[in-house]
């Protein structure tokens, strides 16, 4: 019997090279050389960089996994220009095969296109048409509201605000599951309804270099809960005791130290600042321990090329 061969051009190799070629190109961005990427929106180079030609011939991508990782960082968007959700970052590479590829790509999404959203056992989420299906996709219906509805993250604080609700908020800026930029979007939406001031009294973001969906990573993922055990049981090491500090005695984190872990062994300490601060070097000391950054205002970003 013939049988399609799928060529699949997110491969454990190829993602392997497009990481590494990424971390090389915007570890130092940061002004230091740590194998992280602190803030993938300052990493612009097209992956075509690291696409074999006449002179590079091995450890190098092809011209379809350079167009498959294109399409990856410019997220879902339909012909017309029109995105329907940001896509992945630099520095998130290395999970891309596992949700993306399989009989089943897209991980709990499969099951969530055929059996919430469409209703159709035979409906292939590796066919969707961003155009066609995206628009009937919104337009289904969930009890009495549109799945647009459902899904819309809405910016209201204002209830949980008023009662004196706490919400500490933290993302990997490696997740491959859940594009980081979403995050970004929806606190910067919060930001905008009730300015950063009234936002801060309430709501506090930390974006965790190098950290993938809830721990994990290259990065300094160690701050309690979901993350993995803080190194120290303490509201400056750990986000569950920071909260409850908020939430009882009013005292607000403004950074959280996060570590790298080798097993059990702490091979680096680093400052989480609260958005839109971030951790800068202070010039001198060992780049391996927090104490040597300081919290500070971000320098502007570069134009984003997808």
């Amino acid at each position: 019997m013939y049988r399609r061969r799928i060529i699949r051009p997110l491969t454990t190799e190829s993602v392997t090279i497009l990481h590494k070629g990424m971390v090389a190109a915007c570890d130092t961005l940061d002004g230091i050389e740590d194998g992280v990427i602190s803030d993938p929106r300052r990493c612009t180079v097209d992956p075509v960089q690291f696409q074999c030609n006449d002179t590079k011939t091995t450890n190098c991508l092809t011209p379809l996994q350079v167009q498959a990782a294109r399409h990856i960082y410019a997220g879902a968007r339909q012909s017309n220009g029109k995105q329907l959700m940001p896509g992945q970052v630099r520095g998130t590479e290395l999970g891309w095969p596992g949700l993306m590829n399989g009989a089943t790509p897209g991980g709990s999404a499969w099951l969530f296109w055929k059996q919430v959203v469409f209703d159709d056992a035979h409906f292939d989420n590796a066919q969707l048409d961003f155009d066609k299906d995206a628009s009937r996709a919104l337009a289904t219906k969930i009890g009495n509201s549109t799945l647009a509805d459902v899904y819309d993250e809405k910016p209201d604080m204002t209830a949980f605000n008023a009662r004196g609700g706490k919400f500490i908020f933290f993302q990997g800026w490696a997740d491959s599951t859940i594009t980081p930029l979403m995050d970004l979007d929806f606190y910067n939406r919060i930001v905008a309804k009730y300015g950063q001031a009234e936002t801060d009294k309430f709501l506090r973001f930390f974006l965790v270099a190098g950290m993938g969906h809830c721990g994990g990573g290259e990065g300094f993922s160690h701050i309690g809960g979901a993350t993995g055990y803080p190194i120290k049981d303490d509201a400056d090491h750990d986000m569950i005791r920071a909260l409850d500090l908020w939430s009882k005695k009013g005292i607000a984190p403004s950074v959280l130290i996060g570590a790298h872990m080798d097993g059990k062994v702490v091979t680096a300490t680093r400052p989480i600042c609260r958005y839109p601060l971030e951790a800068k070097y202070i010039g001198h000391g060992d780049t391996n321990e927090a104490a040597n950054f300081v919290c500070a205002a971000q320098e502007p970003m570069p134009p984003q090329p997808m």
